[in-house]
């Protein structure tokens, strides 16, 4: 898993290290896409608490996406964490790689779908009276699939994430509002 990680961070760094020029000639290489940024809520669900009502919080996610052609390849990162005042608390990350289109529905309206595959950890702790906290992580293969709905899809760009991370700990469903600049 950290091998994988490091290898994926390399290689994105490596990347964005060369200059690309974004002209007519470069319609058929893989070129650097747009960065992106979000935050929002989510709530999760464990498969193994079937009396539990989930857990929810406050989520961060950061991507960069490359394209070639009409494709678009995506190395995604979301971080979450439980908003818990007293007693446990919920908190989960995800490194996927994701393959998307978009649909340009109007000059300022444009949806963008993404799936893909990628490790998900959720970590569960109980705060215990003596200042210690208990801390439970696994660690599974998930299958995020998304929906991005972008408000003026040229340059800067706003909108609305919603998605889910279905995997074997319990499914993770949200919605972020994201920041995206694109380069092409």
């Amino acid at each position: 898993m950290e091998r994988l990680m490091k290898v994926a961070i390399v290689l994105l760094i490596s990347k964005m290290s060369f200059g690309q020029e974004n002209d007519a000639s470069d319609k058929g290489k893989f070129r650097f896409r747009s960065i992106e940024a979000g935050f929002g809520f989510y709530e999760s669900t464990y498969k193994e608490r079937i009396n539990s009502s989930g857990h929810s919080g406050i989520d961060l996610s950061v991507r960069t996406s490359f394209s070639l052609k009409r494709n678009i390849f995506s190395l995604d990162l979301k971080l979450g964490e439980e908003v818990s005042f007293f007693g446990g608390g919920d908190s989960f990350y995800t490194v996927n790689i994701l393959y998307g289109r978009q649909w340009d529905l109007a000059a300022w309206f444009a949806i963008e779908t993404h799936s893909g595959l990628g490790v998900f950890a959720n970590s569960r702790y109980d705060v215990s009276g003596d200042f210690g906290r208990d801390t439970k992580t696994e660690e599974s293969l998930g299958v995020p699939i998304d929906l991005k709905f972008m408000l003026y899809p040229k340059g800067f760009t706003i909108g609305l994430n919603p998605g889910v991370n279905f995997n074997s700990i319990g499914n993770t469903f949200y919605g972020n509002l994201i920041f995206q600049y694109n380069f092409n």
